[in-house]
């Protein structure tokens, strides 16, 4: 079911991809789970300073391919499989 909605280290090439490759999910958005992690502006840690990033990436493990998973980062981390989504 994984590789109908999202990009992950299984099926992704080992890179990014377009939004939109993928089915939607049942509320109609696009890559919420898998391609790339998205930040939030959830606290990590309750200290102000980390924040939440959500949804998995193409690198990632199909069972982290998911919104319920919770890691988090100061925003001097990077990684080139996470981001921000843009909403209109």
């Amino acid at each position: 079911m994984a590789d109908s909605y999202s990009w992950y280290d299984k099926n992704s090439g080992d890179k990014t991809h377009p939004v939109g490759q993928k089915k939607p999910n049942n509320y109609g958005l696009y890559d919420m789970a898998g391609n790339v992690w998205e930040w939030t502006s959830t606290d990590y840690d309750g200290s102000g300073k980390a924040k939440i990033f959500r949804g998995g990436s193409w690198g990632g493990y199909t069972r982290d391919v998911r919104p319920s998973l919770r890691p988090g980062g100061t925003p001097d981390f990077r990684n080139n499989g996470l981001g921000f989504r843009c909403v209109q």
